[in-house]
């Protein structure tokens, strides 16, 4: 028996077949340039913070200590004889304040007292120490404290050549009240003010002894010493010669061949403990004496680096 079915079924199911062929597709067919369906976006990784450098180590104290037990004792009173030029020391170099590093030992040992003299590095300038007060002996053989000078140490601080050492230059009226005669001295390191400090302690000392120190001579000379190939620290603008009258001067004194130099001395020694006060040698303390002679060298006078007894 045939049995027909009615054509609304027959279209019926022709639309049911149709609509789960489309189901079944996937993207097989689609065009290459088709757009794709959305795809999730997944979340930014976190970015990694940059790592800070780890912190120095802060020396412990016993380091500190051995640090500063490494650096010689003459490095140290320069730095506090002259602080706004010499900014730190290390265990062989002051380091001015510009930047400049400058050694202080050559490394060259067993130096001959002209070669002490002739090639002085910071070491030998402060070698020999200096004995403040009026009390001291002669001085023994070659034992001249501040006769050794380190010159580009001293060019550095107040002047590469003339000029520059002029330029820096202050008046000071010696004695004002009963000379009042005009000095030219640097105003580097207050110097100029040193001076006048000095002078005017001495012109209220008793007069016979204020005498002795009227006469002045020699501040700023640009020039070496004579015989030598050494400038002077009179080019330098930090000495003066006080008491040229009452004056004595080893090249002077008449002596035996091969003996020993004879000290002489007749400045007052209240006027050498006033310059001392204010930062000045004396040349009177030298084997090869100069007893007008001083000098602005607060580094010898510096604690530390001064003798405690007679040498």
């Amino acid at each position: 028996m045939v049995i027909l079915a009615r054509p609304g079924a027959i279209v019926l199911a022709l639309l049911l077949l149709g609509l789960s062929s489309g189901c079944q597709s996937d993207d097989k067919g689609r065009r290459d340039d088709a757009p794709s369906p959305a795809a999730a976006v997944p979340e930014p990784a976190p970015q990694a913070q940059p790592k800070s450098p780890p912190a120095p180590n802060k020396p412990s104290p016993v380091d500190e200590l051995k640090a500063t037990a490494s650096i010689p004792q003459g490095l140290k009173c320069l730095k506090a004889a002259y602080p706004e030029h010499i900014c730190s020391v290390s265990a062989n170099a002051i380091h001015w304040c510009d930047g400049t590093k400058m050694a202080y030992d050559d490394g060259k040992a067993h130096k001959t007292h002209a070669q002490f003299l002739e090639g002085a590095d910071l070491e030998d300038q402060m070698k020999q120490r200096y004995l403040i007060g009026t009390q001291y002996p002669e001085p023994p053989q070659d034992f001249d404290p501040g006769r050794a000078r380190h010159e580009p140490f001293f060019k550095k601080m107040y002047g590469q050549d003339a000029k520059a050492v002029s330029r820096t230059l202050v008046p000071v009226f010696w004695m004002p009240k009963t000379v009042n005669r005009r000095i030219l001295v640097t105003g580097v390191n207050g110097i100029d003010k040193k001076l006048k400090a000095v002078s005017d302690e001495i012109e209220a000392l008793p007069e016979p002894i204020r005498k002795m120190a009227q006469k002045t001579s020699g501040t700023f000379v640009w020039r070496t010493i004579k015989g030598t190939d050494r400038l002077s620290s009179h080019s330098f603008a930090i000495a003066v010669d006080v008491g040229v009258e009452f004056s004595d001067y080893w090249k002077w004194a008449r002596k035996p061949a091969g003996a020993p130099l004879p000290y002489k001395n007749r400045f007052p020694l209240e006027v050498v403990e006033i310059f001392e006060r204010h930062g000045f040698v004396w040349g009177g303390k030298w084997y090869h004496y100069d007893t007008m002679h001083f000098e602005y060298r607060p580094e010898l006078l510096a604690d530390g680096c001064v003798l405690t007894s007679p040498p």
